[in-house]
């Protein structure tokens, strides 16, 4: 079991993290009118779903680990199952899994805004309803059957000392077969992140490329950290693939330990880690996000910079270029 002094690191660091998070998100959402890209909207919509992956995985995943919320949330759950624990298995399954989706997506839009700089903006804003829509069905789709099952409670032990334990199903529900959660990640953590990765080397080539074009431009900065910032996200939830197999395999030897440590302990840590990277790479890409979180958390009375008459919230919309007025120019002119 994970000691209770290691938990309160964990949220020592955590909360402020995810905290700090919402408020971006919010931020976000409040200036989505005069938000510039249509990117933020979306960062804004899968920042969302993180932040609700976050507070289920502290539940679901890290704490049948803790001894006090094993003792007083998961005792008897072999012999009585409530259905509230299988839902909480099956959204925090579907959030992990958009989790996964929401990298391709983002790898979209950054090439889109370079391949049709004029029209991307309109595009995805017309398929925004249609992401979010499939961010509900998809789920059902693939992991819908998790609802018939039971939720289980797996521990491992040595010499008579629990080890720790975590959440499964109890399999009572496979259509002969047909319907399991290995069999389906397995596919979908490989097919996904190998997509992911295309697309995001295909956007900093293509970054890289009009480098001449947008190096004296200052959001040259913050089109490099977004794209950085998408590619460690990539990289993040690749290994949540691997890890997903990982455990499967042991848990069909039948060794508990590894896929308990692994569940209870690498998982959330590698979640902390994109959760970092995410919230990190956003406040570098953006001077007047930083300057509006700024001005919240520290109640700072001073205008934020961008914002103003004939301004936009992330910059000035004025005459100067921009990298979709380059980018456009530069097409036109091939």
């Amino acid at each position: 079991m994970i000691p209770t002094w290691v938990h309160i690191i964990y949220y020592l660091y955590g909360v402020p993290l995810i905290l700090l998070y919402t408020l971006i998100i919010i931020v976000l959402l409040k200036k989505r009118t005069t938000i510039s890209s249509v990117f933020y909207n979306f960062v804004a919509i899968f920042g969302i779903q993180d932040v609700l992956y976050y507070v289920f995985l502290q539940y679901e995943v890290r704490g049948p680990m803790s001894e006090f919320v094993l003792t007083n949330f998961f005792t008897g759950l072999q012999i009585h199952s409530p259905k509230w624990h299988m839902v909480i298995i099956f959204v925090r399954v579907s959030l992990e899994f958009n989790g996964v989706v929401s990298t391709v997506v983002l790898s979209l839009i950054r090439i889109s805004s370079m391949l049709f700089p004029l029209n991307h903006e309109r595009m995805w804003k017309k398929a925004l309803p249609v992401v979010i829509c499939l961010n509900i069905v998809l789920p059902f789709g693939l992991y819908g059957y998790l609802l018939l099952n039971k939720a289980i409670l797996l521990c491992a032990g040595s010499h008579g000392n629990v080890i720790g334990c975590f959440m499964s199903y109890d399999h009572s529900f496979t259509n002969h077969g047909m319907f399991s959660m290995s069999t389906t990640n397995k596919y979908m953590y490989t097919i996904l992140p190998t997509i992911s990765a295309s697309l995001n080397i295909i956007a900093l080539i293509l970054l890289y490329s009009r480098k001449k074009a947008l190096k004296s431009h200052r959001h040259w900065r913050q089109e490099i950290n977004l794209s950085i910032s998408s590619f460690l996200m990539f990289a993040a939830h690749v290994s949540y693939g691997i890890l997903n197999m990982f455990v499967i395999n042991y848990m069909f030897i039948g060794d508990l330990i590894v896929p308990t440590v692994v569940a209870g302990i690498v998982v959330p840590i590698i979640f902390d880690v994109a959760l970092f990277t995410t919230v990190l790479s956003l406040l570098i890409s953006s001077k007047q996000l930083r300057t509006e979180i700024s001005r919240i958390v520290f109640g700072s009375r001073r205008k934020v910079m961008g914002v103003g008459e004939n301004k936009s919230w992330l910059g000035k919309t004025s005459t100067r270029d921009t990298p979709v007025t380059v980018l456009a120019r530069e097409q036109g002119g091939a």
